[in-house]
């Protein structure tokens, strides 16, 4: 098992860089890692985005499977088909997704300076980290499963509409609901061929693991944002008796247009 000091990190933040341990037959390596400033907005969606992989099977850029187990104390913990546990760390992996965001490409795993291992390897453009060095592989495989992250051959990128280069990416939570409920919701049910989806409010703010923020996540749903947004019209929004406004039980019926 891998037990994690939150009191060595902060101690260690205090001094200008983070200790990370690494557990190789239960010996501990420390590495220091230099410290950046981060998105909070990338941080928070892609933290939400990779607890939701926790326990499935995601793939590298050659097809090799590899399991998410845990999101804690900053790193994301993964398990390799051969058994062995891998981590990394879950802001570097953000800082991928906004280098994605600004409308740039991210050019394969280990070569070349857009490419995982050159963002945020040991003489990464965007952080310099000997953890995530290591790592690369998987770190792109967890990139690639990101909902909205496309991919082509080996070179990942974010559709234009979650670009901030294009003026429409996220502004906040709202937007992050509205497009996590077109990529997981609506355009499964319209490749299906339906022409209604049904969805409730409870199973959105499950899946994205918020925390209280479920009038946020009714407000989204119930927005014209979001019918112009995923195409859809609202048909109707059903509460169970008496519930006044939001609730984890309310559904919404959309036509898929």
């Amino acid at each position: 098992m891998l037990f994690l000091s939150s009191l060595a990190l902060e101690l260690a933040c205090d001094l200008g860089f983070k200790y990370f341990m690494e557990v190789c037959v239960n010996v501990f390596i420390f590495v220091n890692v230099e410290v950046i400033c981060m998105c909070d907005e990338c941080v928070g969606f892609v933290s939400s985005a990779v607890r939701n992989l926790v326990g499935k099977t995601i793939y590298t850029a050659r097809g090799a499977p590899f399991k998410v187990l845990d999101v804690t104390g900053g790193l994301i913990i993964v398990r390799l088909s051969t058994g062995k546990g891998r981590f990394f760390h879950l802001d570097h992996v953000a800082l991928c997704y906004h280098w994605m965001k600004e409308g740039n490409e991210i050019r394969g795993v280990g070569s070349g300076s857009e490419s995982v291992r050159g963002l945020i390897g040991e003489a990464g453009r965007l952080v310099r980290c000997s953890v995530c060095e290591r790592n690369p592989a998987y770190i792109w495989g967890v990139l690639a499963s990101i909902p909205g992250v496309q991919r082509y051959g080996t070179t990942l990128k974010l559709g234009a509409s979650h670009q901030i280069s294009q003026g429409v990416g996220f502004t906040g939570l709202a937007d992050e609901i509205r497009w996590f409920v077109c990529e997981n919701y609506i355009a499964p049910a319209r490749k299906r061929g339906l022409r209604t989806v049904r969805i409730v409010s409870g199973d959105v703010h499950s899946r994205m693991g918020l925390l209280n923020r479920m009038p946020a996540v009714c407000s989204a749903l119930r927005s014209k944002k979001l019918q112009e947004m995923c195409g859809v019209r609202l048909i109707e929004e059903i509460r169970r008796p008496g519930v006044k406004r939001d609730s984890s039980t309310n559904e919404f019926i959309f036509e898929i247009l």
